[in-house]
């Protein structure tokens, strides 16, 4: 019981801290542009912060309502045939500039056509995460590789994704707790890299 009272109290300053930066972000950002005359352009950059921080609180607050729906398995699941090359493929390339503008090199293997049941949406949402993580942790001019890859004849229909990067790795230490919610590997509990720690946890889902 006490074991369980610390993860909700842990949880709830958590998800509060998440919460609190965008809102005081947003609050600073009114409280000086209306404190004196602003040119349309300082307008416009004002409007331009309390929107993306608004962006953030609702890409989190839609974060923890899917895991909580997971909790209660109340996820929808939208099974459908589909071409998992095609996800992968597509959302590689949505994320091929992030990974240019870091300087690293994207390279993405795959078999020409991998039909399987499952959720589009679902498929794209695990790369774009595994694939965001190797971007923050790899440095500069370092190499990521996506592959996809079809079980043989002979075994039950599999498909795997895998993302591997020359990033700065998992601590040992660190490893079993990767898909705890809120959890970070940075022991200074550093925020530099962006996200809220949800990202692993909704990926298990």
């Amino acid at each position: 019981m006490e074991s369980a009272f610390t993860r909700v109290a842990r949880f709830t300053a958590d998800a509060s801290h998440e919460l609190r930066t965008p809102v005081a972000i947003m609050r600073t950002t009114a409280e000086v542009t209306c404190a004196n005359p602003r040119t349309p352009e300082e307008h416009d950059n004002a409007w331009n912060v309390i929107l993306a921080q608004s962006d953030r609180m609702l890409q989190f607050i839609d974060d923890l309502l899917m895991l909580a729906r997971a909790d209660l398995d109340e996820s929808p699941c939208c099974r459908e045939l589909m071409d998992a090359t095609a996800v992968v493929r597509d959302t590689c390339d949505e994320m091929q500039v992030l990974a240019e503008a870091k300087g690293l090199k994207l390279s993405v293997h795959t078999p020409p056509e991998c039909t399987m049941f499952g959720d589009p949406e679902d498929l794209r949402r695990i790369v774009l995460i595994l694939l965001d993580n190797a971007i923050k942790y790899t440095q500069e001019t370092g190499q990521i590789v996506v592959t996809l890859s079809m079980g043989t004849a002979t075994e039950r229909r599999t498909v795997a994704v895998s993302v591997g990067d020359t990033g700065i790795g998992i601590p040992n230490e660190d490893v079993l707790h990767i898909f705890d919610r809120f959890y970070r590997a940075a022991k200074d509990g550093s925020r530099e890299a962006g996200g809220a720690g949800l990202g692993l946890t909704i990926a298990r889902y």
